[in-house]
C-alpha cells in the first residue's frame, strides 16, 4: 500500500501556514501533487529546498494509520488504568516494563513507531502472578493477591485484544517510512558540456545545499543513468524496457521507443550522448527532439530510475519550454496511479497549471505571501505565510499577474454546455483512443481544448446573430465543433447551428449527456449513493431517451418501499449531496459525473451514442490537426 505525506511539521519558523488555525507551524493537506504558487521572492522555492534537504521529516502519512494507533493507544490506556484500579494493583503501571503508550502528533522518518505500543502491549500480555504480587504493598497483601489471581485473565485480555487491533491497524503498513528526494532545479539541461560533468548540479549544490548533499537530478547525467540501469541486473534493466514503453505511450503515440546510450566520436573527439529511435524514424540525438520532449524526458526519468523508492520529487518551474499540452500530460502521469509511490512538490508561475486543478484531482495549491518585520531596523527580516488555495481563488491569478483574458493555443476546440459535459467527453475519448482499431495521436490543449458555453449563452456568439453586436466566434477560434443536449423547446435553435455550422455541430440523441450512460453504469452509481443492498428495478437503455435522469431514477429505478433509498432522500450530505431531482435534472450534476466515470473502465462500457459521439470528435481533430 502507497504512503504519502499528508501533513507536513515545518522546522524553519519563518514560516507560518494557514490550515484550520491560523499560523500552524506545518504544511497540511499535501496531496500526491502540490503546487506552490506566488509572486518572484514570496519564499516557495525556498521552502521547496528545504523540504528537499531537511531530515529527518516529522509527518503524518495518508489515511487513518496514526489516528488509529492514537485510538488504540487511549482505549488501552482506559482499560489498563481500570483494571488496575480495580485489583489495587499499585505501582504496576509505572513499572519500566510495562510504559504507558504515548499517543504521537506525528511520526518521524525512520522512526520505528510500531516498537513502543507493539513492546507495551505485549509486557501486558505476559503478566503472571508473580508479577501483581510484585506491586503489592505489604498491608492487605493476601487480600489484594486474591482479587488479582481473579482478575488475572482480564488483564491477559486486554493485552490479547490489543495486540490483534494493533497488528490490524499496522498491517500492510511499512516498518518505518522512508523517502528519497529529488531536487530538479531550473538549471537543467540534456546537453552536455565537454569534460565538465555535471556542472549545473555542481552549481545547484554550491548554491544551496551542503556538498555532501545527494539527489540532485539536471539531466546532464541521464546519459550514465540510463547506460548503468542497461548493464545493470535484469531488474534494472527492466526499468529501462518500462520507460521506453511508457513514452511510447504518453508521447509517441505508440511508436516503439528506443534510447540508446552511445559514443559517438567527431573531431577525434569522444562524446557520450543518449539517442532516441521512434517508430521507423531514424535515430538521433536527444538533444535534437524539441525542447519540451526533452523536458519531459527530463521530468519523468526519475520516476523509472527510482521506481523502487518512495520518491519525493522536488521541482523549480517544471512548465519551461512545455506547451500548456504537454503540462497537462505531465499533470496526469504524476497523478497517474503507476506512480502511486511517487509526491511531487513544485513551485509555478503558470496560469495554465492552475487552470488544471479543476480537472484533475489529488492537487492541492498553496499560495506564498511575503511579510518584513515591524520596526525602524534599516534591515529587516522576512516571513512567509503559506495560504491553502481553493479551485477558482482569483487571488492566484493576481499573484501570478496573468490578466483576465484568454489565449486560445489549441489547434482547434470542442464546445459544451458545462463542466459535466466536457468531464464525460474527454472520459469518453480517453476509453476511445484505446482502441486497437483507432490512430490517437492527439492530446489535449495542444491539439484540441474544450470551451464550456454554458448553455442559454450560445446565443450570445456570432452562431445565431441574435444581437446586434454578437461575440464574434471566428476571433476567438475558426475551428470548432460544437455538442448540444437535445432539449425540448430550443429546436429553432438547433435547426440555425445546424444551418450555420454544418458538420460541425452535433445534437445529442437524447435529452442529455447523462442520459447516454449505459443502465450498467447508472445502476452502479445509484449504488454508491444508496449502497450494495439497495432494490433496483429492471431497466434498458432504450426506456430514458428523453426522461430527466433524475427523475427516472427516482419514478423507474428505486424500488417503492427502499428504506435506503428514503433515508438518504430525506437527508442531506453538505459534502456529497443526495443527487436525484424532482425537476428536470440531476441534483449534485458534478458528483453524480465523477462516480459514474470512476465506473468507466473500457471502451466496452461505453453505449451506442458515446461512441459516435467519440467517432465524431476524433474525424474533427484529425481534420484539424495534419501530419
Amino acid at each position: 500500500m502507497a504512503y504519502l505525506i499528508r501533513d507536513w511539521f515545518l522546522e524553519d519558523e519563518v514560516y507560518r501556514t494557514y490550515s484550520c488555525e491560523p499560523k500552524q507551524n506545518e504544511l497540511q493537506g499535501l496531496s500526491k501533487v502540490n503546487i506552490f504558487v506566488g509572486p518572484n521572492n514570496s519564499g516557495k522555492s525556498r521552502l521547496l529546498r528545504e523540504l528537499f534537504e531537511i531530515m529527518p521529516h516529522r509527518i503524518r502519512p495518508t489515511g487513518d494509520l496514526l489516528e488509529n494507533l492514537n485510538k488504540l493507544c487511549l482505549e488501552f490506556n482506559e482499560k489498563v488504568s481500570d483494571i488496575c484500579s480495580q485489583c489495587e494493583i499499585k505501582g504496576l503501571y509505572e513499572k519500566e516494563e510495562l510504559p504507558r503508550i504515548i499517543t504521537k502528533d506525528c511520526i518521524e522518518i525512520s522512526e520505528k513507531y510500531r516498537e513502543v505500543p507493539r513492546n507495551a502491549i505485549n509486557s501486558f500480555s505476559r503478566i503472571s502472578e508473580a508479577t501483581v504480587v510484585r506491586c503489592q504493598g505489604a498491608k492487605d497483601k493476601l487480600h489484594r493477591f486474591a482479587i488479582a489471581r481473579r482478575k488475572l485473565p482480564d488483564i491477559i485480555s486486554i493485552g490479547s485484544e490489543s495486540l490483534a487491533k494493533l497488528n490490524s491497524i499496522i498491517d500492510g503498513t511499512p516498518e518505518v517510512f522512508e523517502f528519497t528526494g529529488m531536487y530538479v532545479p531550473t538549471l537543467r539541461g540534456l546537453r552536455p558540456f565537454k569534460d565538465c560533468g555535471d556542472i549545473y548540479c555542481d552549481r545547484t549544490l554550491s548554491d544551496y545545499f551542503d556538498t555532501g548533499s545527494v539527489g540532485v537530478f539536471t539531466g546532464l547525467e541521464m546519459y550514465k543513468q540510463v547506460k548503468n540501469l542497461l548493464l545493470g541486473d535484469l531488474q534494472e534493466r527492466e526499468r529501462i524496457s518500462e520507460y521506453q514503453d511508457f513514452l511510447s505511450k504518453n508521447l509517441f503515440g505508440r511508436e516503439k521507443v528506443a534510447i540508446i546510450p552511445r559514443e559517438k566520436r567527431e573531431n577525434n573527439e569522444k562524446k557520450e550522448i543518449l539517442f532516441v529511435k521512434v517508430g521507423a524514424e531514424k535515430e538521433r540525438e536527444i538533444y535534437n527532439l524539441g525542447d519540451g520532449i526533452q523536458q519531459l524526458l527530463m521530468l519523468t526519468f526519475p520516476l523509472f530510475a527510482y521506481e523502487d523508492k518512495s520518491l519525493l520529487l522536488f521541482i523549480e518551474e517544471p512548465e519551461l519550454y512545455l506547451h500548456p499540452g504537454y503540462q497537462r500530460q505531465l499533470l496526469k502521469i504524476y497523478t497517474s496511479d503507476e506512480f502511486a509511490d511517487v509526491q511531487v512538490f513544485f513551485t509555478t508561475h503558470s496560469n495554465h497549471f492552475l487552470d488544471l486543478t479543476t480537472d484533475i484531482e489529488q492537487i492541492s495549491v498553496y499560495r506564498f505571501d511575503k511579510e518584513l518585520d515591524e520596526g525602524d531596523s534599516v534591515e529587516k527580516s522576512a516571513k512567509f505565510t503559506i495560504f491553502p488555495a481553493s479551485t477558482g481563488d482569483t487571488n492566484l491569478l493576481d499573484h501570478l499577474g496573468v490578466q483576465n483574458a484568454s489565449v486560445f493555443l489549441a489547434n482547434c476546440t470542442i464546445w459544451v454546455e458545462g463542466i459535466t459535459d466536457r468531464l464525460y467527453i474527454r472520459k469518453f475519448l480517453e476509453l476511445y483512443s484505446e482502441r486497437e482499431d483507432v490512430e490517437w495521436d492527439f492530446r489535449e490543449d495542444t491539439h484540441y481544448a474544450f470551451v464550456e458555453y454554458s448553455g442559454n449563452n450560445i446565443s450570445h456568439w456570432s452562431f445565431l446573430e441574435q444581437e446586434d453586436k454578437p461575440m464574434v466566434v471566428e476571433r476567438v477560434c475558426n475551428r470548432l465543433f460544437l455538442i448540444a443536449d437535445k432539449d425540448s423547446g430550443k429546436e429553432e435553435r438547433h435547426e440555425k447551428l445546424k444551418e450555420t455550422l454544418g458538420d460541425k455541430f452535433f445534437l445529442l440523441d437524447r435529452k442529455e449527456i447523462e442520459n447516454i450512460l449505459t443502465p450498467e453504469t447508472i445502476r452502479k452509481v445509484i449504488r454508491d449513493y444508496e449502497g450494495e443492498e439497495v432494490g433496483l428495478n429492471d431497466f434498458e437503455y432504450e426506456d430514458y431517451p428523453d426522461k430527466p435522469i433524475g427523475k427516472f431514477i427516482e419514478d423507474e429505478i428505486l424500488k417503492d418501499g427502499n428504506e435506503a433509498s428514503k433515508r438518504l432522500r430525506s437527508t442531506s450530505n453538505k459534502n456529497d449531496p443526495h443527487p436525484y431531482a424532482e425537476g428536470n435534472t440531476i441534483k449534485a450534476k458534478v458528483g453524480f459525473c465523477k462516480k459514474a466515470i470512476s465506473h468507466l473502465k473500457s471502451y466496452d462500457d461505453l453505449s451506442p451514442d458515446a461512441n459516435e459521439i467519440c467517432t465524431r470528435i476524433h474525424k474533427f481533430i484529425k481534420e484539424n490537426n495534419p501530419d
